[in-house]
């Protein structure tokens, strides 16, 4: 106890002694804040971190702070756009102390910054926690449900897809891109929160959980190379990052509930609780949703519950658990022939199909940072699913007759890791940024098709010995990859990578073949025993190359190869209206794209991006018939395929546009269009020349909201053109199962009111009434024409409530102490203690920042004690940190217009090569040299003993109407070079503006020179006469 008494009196002796300065008699420190040009920075924050006390410079980049006790203090100077600058001033009593602080523009290489990141739409971060996408196309969303215009997130998610709608529920997801089936979103990287959430990310990629809109805080879409950090899939990677808190960041918890009803008996609830505190963060949902729906024997019941925990015991450490669960069944209606949808798309002729989904998710996410630039994120997921459907499965133009139905189950178990470490270093002072990680994952899937039952209710049980199927899919899986990007200039960044996968797979079980007279009478039994193994070595080689126009506008090129299994369905299938190619292959092929990406700060974001998806060997379904003439499709690999196209993402924020912000009205539109061309190439194929199925020549997707105070209106535009559905081309079919989907437009609406801690709102879906569908299923949900919803009506009412305190951190010395003290232990002896110091291996001579980083104060890669020119204005640097001057004429590489120009030639402050002679008066043959003037150790503020000689060169100029003068300034050499260089410009600039603003001068005619001290004139160098600007004819 008396040696925590000692402690607490020396730390409590140390804080004093460091805050307080020594005497306490009043004093004045005043500044400005200038960027490299010289120019004033306005709304600077300038910290005196003894005292706490800061404030912002005003529009002439100046600031004061009076009436301070005289001592030294620490001056902490910060801006969103400038390198952070420190420094130790120290201020006498009854006297100004005036300083001038340079602050340099933030580096571009390895920020982990988010271009626009508060708009709706943008890049996001190009260096997160878990991933680099630097080369990449990356497009980040934010969601809002409370604006969203549709109770399917599949029409409002803000992204250039295609869809497939499936209910008007949103039970279940569809999108593709790029001329991808959307088909559950197979095509991509499924990911809640960074981690796979599909039913067998080998085998069986199918999304059927589909997390509440009302609980995602942004989707992010990386396409590109993605393939190379996410897997081998063709479409990418989408991510949906659910909230994980509190949606204003200094509260400590929020109670939303979402109430909405609809049409048709429909009602959705969701309801979440979000807590944060020090250390711990919270988020929970559970989400209800019931109703009849649109058609005719379309009921559902659904629930989702979601809890999260995100824990930071210290800055350098996260860890969180999530779990999640997703449980419905719903009545499905069955497809339609052409012929039942132009009748009536709302009818029924199925009155028994079922649909089940059962998913569960545990995942546990471990973040550690080593440092500023070093960190490790670790995932684990397990999922325990399952999918049932029951139902008369014929083709739609057959009666069902209430005999046996077909009963299709299938159980999901898998485990897996994700473990990435990042790391952002130098080679040879140049930036660079690695990526690495190992994928470990062990699946095991079981499917079966039996017997029914002949009753109508949504019974799944499956018999011990399934009579049509029974197959057992265990799968593992050990992947590797490496992507490293190389900042070769400010601008030009190179992003390879390289991704290695190790996929076994094991098929065991049987398939019974029934041959059926027109009685029903089974006249044949065929069984079909499976058991092999099938192993892969897979590798990926893809690049990115990334070249910045601007701050805020890029181009992106990049290449991969990819690939994508063969799944379950394409080999266990037992349904009559479809066959399956025994020697069916995996997918494999590369994708290529080149992306525009440019942001205006809240403005707007504009991505155009052209791209090629080439199949070597693409899967599909063609038509054939069969020794009985029944006509069948047949699922094989039918051909290589090629899809060009290009997408255009943008979001405008009209009302900052047109100044409209600045009034009570908010007004943004935001618009997603592709345009895509995918054909089959192969020569050698029965569908050569045909147009890939699934791919809309058009997509447009556009949204725009108005909010007036508390007022909302928003709408939502979806628009596709026809397509295939099949690679046959084939334009219609009597049983509906193949044929065009013909185009399409949808619109939905929504209004509202912001009562504060109550919003109302009012929305209806497909506003038109348009009759349409998406998709011509050859199994469940139909098979045939799977109608979309009509016209529905929705009632919202949302209720939000928070605390109303801010978190302020409470501190139990009792419990604390004895941690906070043994914290103080400074390795490096920089004066940050380790708990705060982000590098401590720092040299003890090496000044540091807040965080303990080696100070690099001009941004140039190179630490300020190994730093020979502190204030570099360009990046181009050697190892010493001085500018490269290539030509030797004191102008730096940045700066020189003229890089190249002779040893010993004169040159302007540009760097341009100039001619000077002694000045000499007209008509006159006589030389004279007019007269210098001189200046004060370290000013450049001229004396009044220099006006006699200023006088003298201005008459020089008027006498002679076409003379042009290079201003020379010049310095000693008693000071660092790099601070002399900027002296002697101020001196030259000084007597360029008194020749203009006193004697009228015309500014054109003087050139402003800045030489070194190599041109002393005196013995001393430090002698005043060095201290100088001389006056020069050019000729």
């Amino acid at each position: 106890m008396k040696a925590l008494s000692l402690k607490i009196s020396f730390l409590f002796g140390l804080t004093v002694c460091s805050v307080l300065p020594k005497n306490i008699s009043a004093a004045v420190l005043q500044g400005s804040i200038l960027n490299t040009e010289y120019q004033p920075i306005v709304e600077a924050r300038v910290l005196i971190e003894e005292t706490k006390s800061s404030l912002e410079s005003d529009k002439n980049g100046k600031f004061e702070f009076s009436n301070l006790p005289e001592g030294t203090y620490t001056i902490i100077v910060s801006h969103k756009d400038f390198r952070e600058s420190l420094q130790k001033v120290t201020v006498t009593q009854e006297k100004k102390t005036s300083i001038t602080v340079i602050l340099f523009p933030k580096s571009e290489e390895l920020k982990d910054v988010e271009i626009n990141i508060s708009a709706p739409l943008s890049r996001g971060k190009e260096i997160s926690e878990d991933q680099i996408s630097i080369g990449k196309n990356k497009i980040v969303i934010k969601q809002n449900s409370e604006k969203g215009t549709s109770s399917s997130l599949t029409r409002t998610i803000d992204a250039p897809v295609n869809i497939i709608e499936y209910d008007g529920a949103g039970l279940q997801l569809g999108i593709g891109g790029r001329g991808l089936n959307p088909k559950r979103t197979s095509h991509y990287n499924t990911r809640q929160n960074g981690y796979e959430i599909s039913a067998d990310a080998l085998g069986y990629p199918e999304t059927y959980y589909t997390p509440p809109g009302e609980a995602i805080r942004e989707i992010s879409i990386l396409r590109g190379a993605a393939s190379l950090q996410f897997g081998p899939q063709f479409g990418g990677m989408i991510n949906f990052i659910l909230k994980d808190g509190p949606s204003d960041s200094k509260k400590k918890f929020e109670v939303i509930s979402n109430n909405r009803v609809g049409s048709y008996n429909q009602f959705h609830t969701f309801n979440s609780v979000a807590t944060r505190s020090n250390k711990l963060k919270t988020y929970s949902f559970y989400h209800y949703k019931t109703g009849d729906g649109w058609r005719d024997n379309s009921s559902y019941d659904s629930h989702t519950a979601y809890t999260g925990l995100s824990f930071q015991p210290n800055k350098k450490f996260n860890i969180r658990i999530q779990f999640t669960k997703y449980f419905y069944v719903a009545q499905q209606a069955g497809g339609l022939t052409d012929k039942q949808f132009e009748e009536n798309p709302q009818e029924s002729f199925r009155q028994r199909n079922w649909f089940n989904i059962d998913w569960n998710i545990a995942a546990l996410i471990m973040h550690y940072k080593f440092n500023s630039n070093s960190w490790i994120n670790s995932k684990t997921f397990y999922i325990n699913a399952s999918r049932n459907s029951v139902g008369f499965l014929q083709n739609p133009a057959r009666t069902d007759p209430l005999g046996n139905r077909l009963l299709i189950t299938g159980d999901f178990k898998n485990i897996g890791n994700e473990t990435r470490w990042i790391n952002r270093y130098k080679i040879k002072n140049k930036s660079a940024a690695l990526i690495s990680g190992v994928r470990l994952y062990r699946g095991w899937a079981e499917t079966s098709q039996s017997s029914g039952g002949f009753g109508s209710d949504p019974n799944f049980t499956a018999p011990e010995t399934p009579e049509n199927s029974q197959y057992i899919f265990p799968s593992r899986n050990l992947s590797a990859f490496l992507e490293n990007t190389f900042f070769i200039s400010k601008k030009l960044y190179l992003t390879p990578g390289y991704r290695f996968e190790y996929i076994e797979t094991e098929t065991d079980g049987y398939l019974n073949r029934y041959f059926i007279n027109n009685v029903n009478d089974t006249l044949l039994v065929i069984n079909e025993e499976y058991d092999f193994s099938r192993d892969r070595h897979i590798h990926l080689y893809g690049t990115g190359l990334t070249y910045n126009i601007g701050k805020k506008s890029k181009i992106i090129a990049n290449i991969s190869k990819n690939f994508r299994s063969v799944n379950f369905s394409d080999i266990n299938i037992n349904i009559p209206s479809l066959r399956v190619d025994t020697l069916i292959e995996d997918e494999k092929g590369y994708t290529a794209d080149l992306t525009f990406s440019k942001s205006w700060n809240k403005k707007a974001f504009l991505s155009i991006t052209g791209y090629l998806l080439h199949y070597s060997n693409r899967i599909g379904v063609i038509w054939k018939t069969d020794e009985d003439f029944n006509t069948y499709q047949f699922r094989t690999n039918i051909s290589a395929s090629r899809t060009l196209g290009i997408e255009a993402t943008n979001w405008l924020n009209l009302g900052e546009i047109i100044s409209f912000n600045d009034t009570p009205h908010q007004l943004n539109l935001m618009t997603n269009i592709t345009a895509n061309y995918a054909k089959y190439i192969d020569t050698n194929a029965l569908v050569y020349g045909n147009l890939v199925e699934m791919v809309p020549g058009l997509t447009v997707k556009s949204s725009l909201s108005y909010e007036y105070k508390n007022w909302l209106l928003s709408g939502l535009i979806n628009f596709q053109t026809a397509q295939f559905s099949e690679a046959s081309n084939a334009i219609k079919s009597s049983n509906g199962l193949y044929g065009i989907i013909p185009s399409f437009y949808v619109i939905d609406a929504k209004t509202g009111y912001d009562f504060n801690k109550i919003i109302l709102q009012f929305s209806i879906n497909n506003l038109t009434n348009n009759y349409y569908f998406t998709q011509r299923a050859n199994s469940y949900p139909g098979p045939g024409i799977i109608p979309s919803e009509g016209r529905t009506y929705w009632l919202s009412v949302i209720f939000k409530l928070t605390d109303k305190k801010r978190i302020r951190p409470k501190v139990k010395m009792s419990e604390k102490l004895e941690y906070i003290l043994d914290g103080f232990t400074d390795t490096d002896q920089d004066g940050i203690m380790d708990t705060f110091d982000k590098d401590n291996q720092t040299p003890a001579d090496a000044k540091t920042t807040g965080d303990g980083m080696a100070m690099d104060t001009d941004g140039d890669g190179v630490p300020d004690y190994l730093d020979q020119e502190r204030l570099s204005v360009c990046t181009d640097v050697d190892e010493n940190g001085v500018a490269l001057d290539n030509d030797g004429d004191n102008v730096p590489n940045c700066k020189d217009a003229e890089p190249n120009t002779e040893d010993g030639s004169q040159v302007d402050i540009t760097g341009k090569k100039i001619r000077t002679v002694k000045a000499s008066i007209a008509n006159n043959e006589s030389h004279i040299r007019l007269p210098s003037i001189y200046f004060s150790t370290g000013s450049a503020k001229s004396r009044y003993a220099n006006y006699p000689a200023l006088t003298e060169v201005a008459k020089f100029m008027k006498n002679n109407k076409n003379a042009r003068l290079n201003v020379v300034g010049h310095t000693d050499n008693s000071g660092p070079q790099y601070l002399n260089k900027i002296l002697r410009e101020k001196r030259a600039q000084a007597a360029v503006d008194l020749l203009v603003k006193i004697y009228g001068i015309d500014a054109s005619r003087l050139t402003v020179v800045s030489v070194g001290y190599t041109d002393d004139i005196a013995p001393i160098s430090a002698s005043r006469v060095n201290r100088r600007v001389d006056f020069l004819l050019e000729e």
